[in-house]
């Protein structure tokens, strides 16, 4: 019958115009009539981007399209949906990361019940966990700064000059315990927080971070602990005190050259 299609014809349909569902979300058609879906739903530059990063972090993941797994029943009367892939889990915790979904809301987009979800992500939770913990940790050398300095930073004479730059990021409200929140207050936020310090090159590299402390720790107290980390090239204490040294009149030059 000419107006019946096949479930190919019907397959590429949903996935050329559908909204977004398990056949659109991991298809590449999707991904070339939506070129931003990448961005807004994984904070990736773009789908490939995305598809590379998975394969790179998580080498035993496929990045096969679900759309391509979908079969006939025997009857041909309806259609047959793997279980959800590890591509599919993978993406579902991205997404609550990058966009704050709920479970409910990301199991009406894949058919499954909140506690389901809830399972998913307490596997692949800490896996994108770990792999955010490898890319903001680099091994980098003396030599990779000195070539990575801008020209202005070697004009001021700022050379070999790192960036440390204190995080307070909000944590959970412990009402039970006084002495948690005294020890967990900033004074920069007005809440209980975590503290970390973060290690950045001239050239904008940011290559090492401290594990997040109680905020009551002062940031010199952070960095005390620290000390060096005896796993990369670069000294960090060698450098402690490397923005403090700047002097007024170089502090005022470089906010004017940045400026400019």
């Amino acid at each position: 019958d000419d107006d019946v299609l096949a479930l190919e014809d019907l397959v590429s349909i949903l996935c050329k115009y559908g909204g977004l569902s398990r056949f659109t979300i991991t298809d590449d058609v999707f991904h070339q009539r939506f070129p931003q879906a990448a961005h807004t739903l994984f904070g990736f530059k773009s789908w490939e981007e995305m598809k590379i990063m998975v394969q790179c972090l998580f080498p035993n993941t496929s990045t096969e399209a679900t759309s391509s797994q979908i079969k006939a029943t025997q009857d041909h009367m309806s259609i047959a949906l793997p279980p959800l892939t590890s591509f599919e889990k993978c993406l579902n915790a991205k997404m609550l990361f990058e966009q704050d979904l709920t479970e409910e809301f990301l199991g009406l987009i894949f058919g499954k019940d909140r506690t389901w979800i809830g399972r998913v992500l307490k596997e692949w939770a800490p896996r994108w966990g770990k792999a955010r913990e490898w890319l903001s940790t680099l091994d980098v050398t003396m030599d990779f700064f000195a070539a990575k300095e801008p020209d202005d930073a070697v004009k001021l004479g700022l050379r070999n000059r790192v960036l440390i730059d204190g995080i307070d990021v909000r944590t959970e409200v412990k009402r039970s315990d006084l002495t948690v929140q005294r020890e967990k207050f900033s004074s920069k936020q007005g809440i209980e927080c975590g503290r970390a310090l973060n290690f950045t090159g001239a050239g904008g590299t940011s290559f090492e971070h401290t594990k997040f402390l109680s905020a009551h720790i002062s940031e010199h107290g952070v960095l005390q602990w620290k000390g060096s980390t005896k796993i990369h090239e670069v000294d960090v204490v060698a450098w402690k005190n490397s923005a403090s040294s700047i002097t007024k009149q170089q502090i005022a030059a470089l906010k004017l050259e940045t400026a400019l």
